[in-house]
């Protein structure tokens, strides 16, 4: 019970109920930093919302919302986590932010993730501060290891798992990537059938396409550059291109090393 701790707020069953020293909390729901003795400064909102055992005698300033919402939060401080079992497997982890059911739902023990959708960033364990960046519904969700991406869309990088240092902005850009790193997609479906030679992990193919479906059957293909709507969409195996304009270089398949500049250049 509360001995020497200051301007709590605890509304529910067994809400604040281990506190001792602990202060300037709120818990409101069943269970609610229910397991908490003497931290400071967290809110808790929802049945079992943050009801981990934090004891830091510290400032965490933990923020969950939610039914579980950061359930197993012990020593983790500064994360923001709001939706249903979003963030409820970390324990350690600090500076994550997950908005969303089931929002960065595995990660345990790192940080400065940040996570907006349904089930984004769902698997991700990096197993260090990964700093990768998923919005929309199940953007980068079955990444488990990757690091530094930024995945802005539906389904964007949704088959990413160890990748690294990609971008994907649109629906499904990036959407079967699973290992490769560099690479930079914006627009709807682009690079979206991308997996380089699919047994490598951590394949390096800078390839970059910007516009709907640019690059859409890229492959193994490797460092093309592809700007406009289909530009280059053909594109399998292909590498070293550059094409730039709508329709650009949108019939070749496996070709290497061509410039492509203007509206349906080299189309046919």
């Amino acid at each position: 019970a509360i001995n020497t701790g200051s301007q709590n707020v605890a509304v529910g069953k067994a809400s604040l109920s281990s506190a001792t020293t602990a202060s300037d909390n709120v818990g409101l729901g069943h269970g609610a930093l229910s397991a908490l003795t003497t931290s400071a400064r967290n809110v808790a909102i929802g049945t079992q919302a943050l009801n981990g055992a934090m004891n830091t005698n510290s400032n965490t300033y933990n923020i969950a919302v939610g039914y579980q919402a950061g359930t197993a939060v012990t020593t983790g401080t500064q994360n923001t986590i709001i939706g249903g079992l979003a963030g409820d497997a970390l324990t350690e982890g600090a500076g994550n932010v997950a908005l969303g059911y089931r929002a960065l739902s595995t990660e345990t023990l790192h940080g400065r993730n940040v996570a907006i959708g349904q089930d984004a960033l769902f698997s991700l364990n990096a197993g260090s501060n990964a700093l990768n960046v998923g919005i929309g519904f199940e953007s980068g969700k079955s990444m488990t290891t990757g690091i530094r991406n930024t995945l802005v869309g539906g389904l964007a990088g949704d088959n990413i798992t160890v990748g690294r240092y990609n971008v994907a902005v649109g629906y499904h850009s990036l959407g079967d990537n699973l290992l490769t790193d560099f690479n930079v997609a914006i627009g709807y479906n682009a690079l979206t059938d991308l997996v380089g030679d699919g047994s490598t992990n951590n394949q390096s193919t800078y390839n970059v396409a910007v516009g709907p479906s640019a690059g859409a059957s890229v492959t193994e293909g490797i460092e093309n550059n592809l700007i406009g709507a289909f530009s280059g969409d053909a594109l399998t195996t292909g590498y070293k291109n550059v094409s730039l304009g709508y329709a650009a270089l949108s019939a070749d398949v496996a070709g290497a090393e061509n410039i492509a500049i203007g509206y349906r250049a080299m189309a046919a």
